[in-house]
């Protein structure tokens, strides 16, 4: 992977007796042979994922674990991008604009029209 490329991390929380896992083997695994994933290692009772942002979702790697047989709570550790806090204040603010309702062109300028 390039070094410019953005990285966003990912701990799973698994289990004390992690690394001893035959489950968590096949995990790391199938991460690893997943493209956007550059490295999954246990650390104590953690699964560390270090992937691209751009090339898999978050979402993404939690179907692979699932796929592999693990559900564990996530929590992403990494700072969020410049373009994902981008992408998320694009999204509070349409949910705001919109009231949460998908755009509809219908309803444009329907207040500015006359009766």
């Amino acid at each position: 992977m390039n070094q410019d490329t953005p990285r966003e991390r990912l701990t799973v929380t698994v289990g004390e007796n992690a690394a001893a896992s035959d489950e968590i083997a096949d995990a790391i695994r199938a991460l690893s042979d997943s493209r956007g994933i550059e490295s999954a290692n246990v650390q104590g009772s953690e699964l560390l994922v270090v992937y691209d942002p751009f090339v898999i979702s978050e979402e993404g790697v939690g179907e692979r674990l699932r796929h592999a047989g693990i559900t564990p709570a996530t929590q992403n550790t990494g700072k969020r991008s410049a373009w994902r806090r981008f992408i998320d204040r694009l999204a509070s603010e349409n949910k705001s604009s919109l009231g949460g309702k998908p755009l509809d062109c219908c309803d444009l300028n329907k207040s500015n029209r006359p009766q």
